[in-house]
């Protein structure tokens, strides 16, 4: 939803669907992960949540034969997350790793799914350098999985409602709740509340 691949934004709405003509034969081996459908949390867990990522990437740039694994990893989402690289919606849409030695994303990665709590939570978007919130062009000599970089994900939730036109059987929205985030404080909205909040501000700057 309204990507443009000429544009390299962090959180760029870089997400999409591939629509497949074969079915899968579910085994041991090959399931479906379901979507996430519940809020972030809002506790000791919401910069650091217990979550891990699968992808073929190496911690050495790029490699010839790719090689298939599942890191863990602590998750962070929030004004406080992604080294105070964001700015604007990229809030609501990125999750990041905790920075840590041996811990992240390299290029191959890219595509591959957070998981949390048995479900996806957001798909690998970017390594960018800490304080300098730009991405990392990688190549053979790319070090990656460095405390210096920042692994970063699209957030899933804000796309579940773009997802269920396609495919019906994911959910719609995350919990119940809406989180709205300042630069200082956090603030829970139910659903009524936040659809009287937009008409208050509609009312306001009409």
């Amino acid at each position: 939803p309204e990507y443009n691949s000429l544009i390299h934004e962090l959180a760029g709405h870089d997400i999409a669907l591939v629509k497949v003509d074969l079915s899968f034969l579910l085994s041991k081996r090959i399931s479906i992960l379901p979507l996430t459908n519940e809020t972030w949390p809002l506790n000791d867990y919401t910069y650091k949540r217990y979550c891990k990522f699968i992808g073929i990437g190496s911690n050495e740039g790029y490699q010839a034969t790719p090689s298939l694994h599942i890191s863990h990893c602590f998750a962070e989402h929030g004004y406080k997350a992604c080294s105070g690289c964001m700015e604007g919606d990229q809030f609501y849409r990125l999750v990041c790793l905790k920075r840590a030695d041996n811990v992240g994303i390299c290029g191959s990665d890219t595509g591959g799914p957070l998981i949390c709590d048995g479900k996806a939570v957001g798909i690998a978007h970017k390594i960018f350098k800490v304080g300098e919130c730009r991405d990392i062009h990688f190549n053979n000599n790319t070090k990656c999985y460095r405390k210096g970089t920042v692994s970063a994900f699209m957030y899933i939730c804000p796309y579940l409602e773009w997802i269920n036109q396609y495919v019906h059987k994911t959910p719609t929205r995350c919990g119940n709740y809406l989180l709205l985030r300042s630069s200082s404080s956090f603030i829970v909205l139910d659903i009524p509340a936040w659809l009287l909040l937009s008409i208050v501000r509609i009312l306001t700057y009409s």
